[in-house]
């Protein structure tokens, strides 16, 4: 069981999965271990700050990899967080091509989720019982699963070379011309007050050349495990999706973001 708000497993996943997941997570606890997704979330436990609290003090995170999942920037920021701290184990349930790192091992649920009678294999079984009990880096040998790579928190200078080629990418559209930027998540785990962006290069971490956006126009930041942008009261407005960004709103892949004139597609995370 769950002590001081730690569970042993945490479960990533996109909406659009949830019943498939119940099954997952009952079938999990079975084997008498606490198991947090938050459609199952304890009646005491309420709102994001919970969900962020069962993440972060996981034992292991469980990223399951769907065609749906794969289009959740959500889903993508809370793996790359549990590659971090060295504790996610990924898993597969249908035909897509998932988000994992060239050295990650993953695990094939497709037959088990095709099949409602079907358990699950006892090779993730294996890899859990010894991340749990041993530690991930001895459990990932015993079971097969090598160790996720570990993102050291990165300055400003250095954070390019530690990305591990993941970053958030936006097109850029000004004055008619479309260029691609491309945001390191390592640039954003090592300021985790966000990122500024504007038209100002020394007071901006990104910057937009255009006179319609402000010398400090927006903050993009990673909040309860949702990639979020929020207008810094600037002159002409922040809109994501023709809606206010205000103090913060979530940025979904397919996101048309607008600074004045100039307009940013967001395409997601991706290598």
């Amino acid at each position: 069981m769950a002590g001081d708000g730690q569970y042993d497993i945490f479960i990533s996943y996109a909406r659009e999965d949830a019943a498939l997941v119940e099954r997952l997570a009952a079938e999990l606890a079975a084997y008498r271990w606490s198991v947090f997704w938050d459609g199952g979330l304890p009646t005491d436990l309420t709102g994001d700050a919970a969900i962020e609290d069962a993440r972060h003090g996981a034992k292991v995170v469980v990223v399951v990899w769907s065609a749906r999942s794969v289009a959740s920037s959500q889903v993508d920021i809370e793996a790359d967080q549990a590659r971090q701290r060295g504790v996610g184990v990924a898993v597969l349930i249908d035909d897509c091509v998932p988000a994992v790192e060239r050295d990650e091992d993953l695990a094939d649920l497709r037959g088990w989720a095709a099949s409602p009678g079907q358990r699950l294999p006892q090779t993730l079984i294996h890899a859990l019982t010894s991340r749990l009990s041993t530690g991930a880096a001895q459990a990932t040998q015993t079971a097969r699963f090598r160790p996720a790579p570990r993102l050291v928190p990165a300055t400003s200078d250095d954070a390019d070379a530690l990305a591990s080629n993941r970053a958030i990418k936006f097109i850029c559209v000004i004055g008619g011309k479309a260029s691609e930027v491309a945001v390191p998540l390592a640039r954003l785990h090592a300021k985790p007050d966000g990122l500024v962006i504007g038209r100002l290069a020394d007071q901006c971490d990104i910057v937009l050349d255009d006179d319609s956006v402000s010398r400090r126009h927006a903050l993009l930041r990673i909040g309860n495990g949702r990639l979020l942008l929020s207008d810094l009261g600037s002159t002409n407005g922040t809109l994501v999706n023709s809606v206010h960004a205000g103090d913060g709103i979530e940025l979904v892949r397919g996101a048309v973001v607008r600074l004045g004139e100039v307009e940013l597609n967001y395409r997601g995370i991706a290598k």
